[in-house]
């Protein structure tokens, strides 16, 4: 057995883990999050670029240590560790980008729920806090200098379904979206940022795994906003785990001070579908929008 399948293979036996709890008890909350944290886990094709073994499970990261989910409101974001292992990158060069400098002072998660994406939307689940650390797509290593001028972050998660999922189907896939509100240019500063980490990897592999990300044409939201597709190859035998081409999209919208980010991902690895993507990406700017009037 692989190495890529044996980590798939344990985090599918998480998921199964979660699925044997009794009917009344998944009706609840706390079991809807567990589900959703197996799915991400699942969902962690996109952004491989390293397994950590810990206690026979295998946690990946989009850049850091796996950090569990704390409770809304004590979710604190701190710069990636200086230890993490330098990215291999297939043209030689490294995004222009540096280390966030620290205002040394903690960041809030006091972002309103009503400024996010809600389960009139997502139609699925209802969204929930998750930690804000390393939420970002994995752009061969890039870091946000603009993070030194954010003020306060809130990420949630929820699974969606499209408006013509039947109510008893699974979800269509997986959105997580992170609210940050910046001071001085910070907001400005950070969308020129994020576009020239997507130019500058055009291609990240990882063992068994190519991930294209690549700039679409912009939608015309917001003050202004970016586009990206993520597009994952996994070269492992037909009939494994993730095998074969899987395709994402990242979408990114400012409103005055705040930019909401969107990683958009078909349930259990699948595919997204365009059209869901862009209707939620024009909700969850409207949203934005209509909180920072």
């Amino acid at each position: 057995m692989s190495d890529l399948k044996q980590r798939f293979a344990a985090l599918a036996d998480d998921a199964d883990q979660v699925a044997v709890a009794p009917a009344g008890e998944l009706r609840t909350r706390a079991d809807r999050r567990a589900r959703s944290r197996a799915v991400v886990a699942t969902l962690a094709l996109a952004v491989v670029v390293g397994g950590t073994a810990t206690g026979g499970r295998w946690l990946f990261t989009a850049g850091g240590p796996a950090v569990p989910p704390q409770p809304a409101g004590s979710t604190q974001v701190t710069a990636p560790p200086s230890n993490a292992p330098e990215p291999s990158l297939t043209n030689g060069t490294k995004p222009p980008d540096t280390t966030p400098p620290s205002s040394g002072t903690p960041v809030r998660s006091d972002v309103p729920d009503r400024a996010f994406l809600t389960l009139a939307e997502t139609r699925a689940e209802e969204p929930y806090t998750v930690d804000t650390e390393d939420q970002m797509p994995e752009l061969c290593g890039a870091r946000f200098p603009s993070d030194g001028a954010v003020q306060s972050r809130r990420t949630v998660l929820a699974n969606y379904k499209g408006p013509h999922t039947p109510a008893d189907n699974t979800p269509d896939g997986t959105v997580m979206q992170t609210i940050t509100v910046y001071g001085g240019g910070g907001a400005q500063d950070f969308i020129r940022e994020f576009q020239a980490a997507v130019r500058g990897c055009p291609k990240k592999v990882k063992g068994d795994v190519t991930i294209r990300p690549r700039l679409l044409p912009a939608p015309s939201l917001g003050d202004e906003a970016v586009l990206v597709e993520r597009k994952v190859v996994v070269d492992v035998p037909p009939g494994e785990f993730g095998a074969g081409e899987h395709v994402w999209r990242t979408a990114v919208v400012r409103a005055g001070d705040a930019v909401t980010v969107l990683n958009i991902q078909g349930w259990e690895g699948a595919s997204i579908d365009p059209a869901e993507t862009t209707t939620l990406t024009r909700q969850a700017a409207e949203r934005l929008a209509n909180w920072r009037r």
